[in-house]
């Protein structure tokens, strides 16, 4: 599925933008397809209370509707927007490495 999405020069290519290309749009569709927003880079605090910026892309998170968040084997950053109050008993799966910025 992935190859359709490709242009053609690299099917026959091995640049690495053709893959990072692909990439970005694989994982843009599926956040539209799982509707969940995307931003391009967050700022925030780590533990050492130092200024980072997430990578691109970044959920934004606003509500409870999602209980699974990363996918297997990638890297997922996820970002808290405003407060969220999730009912009793709800629990969310992770999968892969999941960065949650708060």
């Amino acid at each position: 599925m992935l190859l359709h999405l490709l242009p053609s020069a690299c099917l026959h290519s091995r640049q690495y933008w053709c893959l990072k290309t692909a990439l970005l749009i694989f994982f843009g569709v599926l956040l539209l397809a799982l509707g969940l927003p995307a931003q391009a880079q967050v700022a925030y605090l780590d533990a050492t209370g130092a200024a980072q910026t997430s990578p691109s892309p970044t959920t934004t998170l606003t509500d409870c509707s999602t209980d699974t968040l990363g996918v297997a084997g990638t890297t997922t950053w996820y970002a808290v927007s405003g407060n969220i109050t999730c009912p009793s008993g709800t629990s969310i799966t992770f999968n892969g490495t999941v960065n949650l910025i708060l």
